[in-house]
């Protein structure tokens, strides 16, 4: 004798998710000043001056 366990009808079928298309969002463009420094760059030596890591000194430069 077999037995089949059977879903009880009030139980809801599993959605899926629908994906959300990602919208990305363009970074401004950094505008140098008279000398031809962009804002970003002093921050980036100064934070690599400090422990001479290029990838930390990038990150808090927030650069991508």
């Amino acid at each position: 004798f077999f037995s089949f366990q059977t879903r009880p009808s009030n139980m809801e079928h599993t959605k899926t998710k629908k994906s959300v298309p990602v919208i990305e969002k363009k970074p401004e463009p950094e505008i140098p000043d008279e000398e031809g420094v962009t804002p970003k760059q002093p921050i980036f030596v100064m934070e690599y001056l400090r422990d001479f890591n290029a990838t930390r000194a990038a990150m808090a430069a927030e650069y991508s």
